[in-house]
């Protein structure tokens, strides 16, 4: 069983339209719309995690820069 991290669906096999891995770990969505939304932005998807605690030493726009975020590993 997997969830669409962007629509919070619960994904059967045959539920599966797409995945992508992102900071080493698969993410699977309902479909490819989903997966373009999370790939747009996997931080916003992804609730707090790291960035969420480390986020009050940082301004907010430093969130924005691409350097600090894990790269998209593979889409399939």
């Amino acid at each position: 069983m997997h969830y669409d991290p962007v629509c919070k669906k619960k994904l059967q096999g045959e539920d599966v339209k797409a995945k992508c891995t992102y900071d080493r770990n698969t993410y699977y969505f309902c479909s490819v719309d989903c997966q373009e939304r999370f790939v747009s932005d996997p931080l916003c998807y992804l609730g707090p995690g790291l960035w969420g605690r480390l986020s009050k030493f940082f301004p907010p726009c430093f969130a924005k820069l691409s350097h600090i975020r894990p790269p998209l590993i593979d889409l399939t």
